[in-house]
């Protein structure tokens, strides 16, 4: 009679060769080994019911009783966060130990290359894993330079360039199933780096980004804290009239009305808009930030953002008409617009919330896939829509990687 542990792996092995899955591939997405899966298969070891979790819901699995049989049974939870297979390698490139070096670094090279991903962050339909691919090099050669430049100078550009990368790795790994621990690697590195550059707006994004990882764990009222201290720390360079500058102090207005009505519900997020309102109407027309990216369509579809947030579907559905997502500078806020419009219409009871979700998908399949919110309507629309919404949901569940 086989072992309890060898009929838990034979169950495992069949769901996955079902999903269509290699043992390296859904090894991957747990951040295991392939060695480890086969063990697990083989009955060697065990299955806690904590990894047996964030095995089933990379197999579409809906109960535990799936794995377990008869002996433990439970529904899996269906908007947790997705993984992703190259969250394994973003984070060993943030943990492996780099041994100084004396090689030579072209920092403007390094620069160039930090440009180029957060563009591909804004621009691809597939940004997190086209990102994903690209960081683990960008990561270990970030870390490189700043251990092996020599001059002060260069030591500080290295820490800016280093930071950057740093929170481009916070914007992958967020919301990545099982990869929490190298998110808060990425904002605290991200954060000492931007001090140690010495430099205003360093320090600002490391405040931002440190701002919105507050945000994820419910601390809104910090968030803001850090929020206002980051638009402070731009003041001693605003005068010279830098648009990236001004661009960025946009962003953290934006930042602060986002904060305020999503977290905490206050309306006073409207003076934040404007704030970020007046700062687009001094910049070039036509002016987007390289980062962020605040423009003027960002100012307007936070007007519907905040007002969604604040339970004004009325008004939010009113601000989404003055805006054509193809006006929005990046691909990312194309579908998060998508995504409030879905919401708003969610709100009210209205299944028209479908449409704005299946437009943001050809955005970008992958911010509708790890965007909690749009994982929460899709959930909704597929169990309790009419039978033609719920039908269109469940395909669209399907192909964003939702358990319903």
């Amino acid at each position: 009679m086989p072992s309890p542990d060898a009929t838990i792996g034979a169950r495992v092995r069949r769901l996955r060769e079902h999903a269509g899955k290699s043992r390296a591939a859904l090894a991957g997405l747990l951040g295991k080994s392939e060695d480890w899966l086969k063990k697990i298969e083989r009955g060697d070891r065990g299955l806690t019911v904590q990894m047996a979790t964030c095995l089933a819901r990379q197999l579409g699995v809906r109960d535990l009783r799936e794995i377990y049989g008869d002996e433990l049974a439970g529904p899996i939870a269906t908007t947790d966060r997705p993984g992703h297979p190259l969250a394994n390698a973003v984070g060993l490139a943030l943990t492996t130990y780099l041994a100084p070096t004396d090689k030579p670094v072209a920092l403007d090279h390094l620069q160039s290359r930090v440009d180029s991903t957060w563009r591909t962050w804004h621009t691809s339909p597939t940004m997190r894993t086209d990102v994903g691919e690209a960081l683990p090099s960008l990561l270990t050669a970030a870390r490189a330079a700043v251990t092996s430049v020599s001059s002060d100078t260069d030591r500080r550009k290295a820490r800016f360039v280093l930071s950057e990368a740093y929170h481009l790795g916070q914007a992958f790994l967020a919301w990545v199933d099982g990869a929490s621990h190298w998110y808060w690697l990425t904002v605290d590195r991200g954060l000492q780096m931007g001090e140690d550059a010495d430099d205003p707006v360093a320090r600002a994004a490391g405040l931002m980004y440190y701002a919105f990882a507050l945000r994820v764990v419910g601390q809104p009222e910090g968030a803001l804290d850090v929020l206002n201290t980051a638009v402070e720390a731009l003041d001693p360079v605003l005068d010279a009239g830098d648009p990236d500058v001004w661009g960025m102090r946009g962003a953290l207005h934006l930042a602060v009305a986002s904060t305020t009505a999503r977290h905490l519900g206050d309306p006073s997020a409207w003076v934040a808009v404007e704030e970020a309102d007046r700062v687009a109407a001094r910049l070039p027309k036509g002016y987007v930030h390289p980062r962020h990216p605040f423009s003027r369509s960002h100012v307007d579809l936070h007007r519907c953002w905040v007002a969604q947030c604040l339970g004004d579907t009325t008004d939010a559905l009113r601000h989404a008409d003055t805006i054509e997502p193809d006006d929005i500078p990046s691909r990312v806020w194309q579908a998060q617009h998508l995504i409030t419009v879905a919401r708003a219409y969610h709100q009210r009871r209205d299944t028209t919330a479908l449409l704005p979700l299946v437009q943001a998908e050809r955005y970008s399949r992958e911010a509708v896939q790890f965007s909690m919110p749009a994982r929460e309507v899709i959930i909704d629309l597929a169990r309790n829509g009419r039978d033609a919404v719920r039908r269109e949901a469940n395909a669209l569940a399907q192909r964003v990687k939702v358990l319903v």
